[in-house]
């Protein structure tokens, strides 16, 4: 769970607040004079519906105004802040995406670039180097393909270090060897807003419950009397 400062807490809970977006390609900020549309989507399981055993890559869509010279493949940090009158919070990043397709348009200066996150990274053959010795604890597995993928393993102590897995077969990807890690952990792989590999078992879905609440997850009550619907 990203932190974020009291400030930007407060200003949630404020009517009439307004969320502003940004842009961070290859280092330069494009703000909202700039973005003529941005979309992102993400889900963690698969086909909509609860299961086990994913990790599904993030995918962002934008369209730039006069673009410049973006590099080939680079990253993107969309980024939203809150303002309400003079009052301005932190910019808070959601997500890290890499280029994968753009369609310029040279008579209105413009760019429509497709970019996934960093899970697409794992879209690999695992060949394991000959010094690793198998069977191989799950933990010491997703460590080492969260090297190889470039990214962190933000999690590594919601794996076990007691389930093992073989000497992966068949052309299996790294991808393929962290769905079975998630599988065997009732969970899914994820990458966070800040770009690092997460294991979200089910078991950190909240419970539900018959309670109202508030856009925010906060408690309405009555008299002090929480209110059930």
């Amino acid at each position: 769970m990203q932190e974020t400062s009291e400030l930007y807490k407060r200003l949630l809970r404020t009517r009439g607040h307004r969320k502003e977006i940004a842009l961070e390609v290859a280092g330069e900020l494009y703000d909202e004079n700039r973005i003529i549309g941005l979309h992102t989507y993400s889900r963690l399981f698969r086909n909509n519906q609860m299961e086990v055993g994913c990790a599904v890559a993030k995918e962002l869509r934008c369209t730039l105004r006069l673009p410049g010279d973006i590099p080939e493949a680079a990253e993107l940090k969309p980024m939203c802040r809150l303002r309400y009158g003079d009052e301005v919070s932190e910019w808070v990043q959601k997500g890290e995406f890499y280029i994968y397709t753009r369609e310029p348009n040279e008579e209105d200066k413009t760019v429509t670039i497709v970019a996934f996150d960093g899970m697409v990274r794992g879209d690999k053959v695992w060949e394991p180097d000959q010094s690793l010795e198998f069977p191989m604890p799950m933990r010491t597995a997703a460590l080492i393909i969260a090297e190889l993928m470039g990214v962190e393993l933000e999690n590594p102590e919601a794996i076990s270090d007691v389930y093992t897995i073989d000497y992966p077969a068949n052309d299996w990807t790294q991808r393929n060897i962290l769905q079975f890690i998630a599988a065997a952990h009732a969970g899914n792989f994820a990458m966070t807003d800040l770009g690092k590999l997460r294991l979200c078992g089910l078991n950190e879905l909240p419970e539900p419950t018959h309670y109202l609440v508030d856009n925010y997850g906060g408690a309405i009550t009555f008299g002090g009397v929480r209110i059930l619907v």
